[in-house]
């Protein structure tokens, strides 16, 4: 869930090295997850890291009024 703070390119190899670390639990779960969040966020055309990366932003929420409490 950290990923998000990271600066856009390293966001993919920091979770490739949260993905190779997964294969010692051997959790077909874990890994279908990793799998999912690799295809759909980190690798994604849709939304790149660079649409979804919160780095040096002021407001890091999509809920403004989140960001005030």
């Amino acid at each position: 869930m950290a990923l998000a703070f990271l600066p856009a390119e390293h966001i993919a190899p920091t979770f490739a090295v949260l993905q190779q670390s997964i294969t010692t639990y051997n959790d077909a779960r874990l890994t279908e997850l990793a799998q999912y969040v690799d295809e759909t966020w980190v690798q994604s055309t849709t939304w790149p890291p660079q649409s979804w990366t919160a780095y040096k932003e002021t407001v890091r929420t999509n809920n403004d009024i989140e960001g005030k409490h």
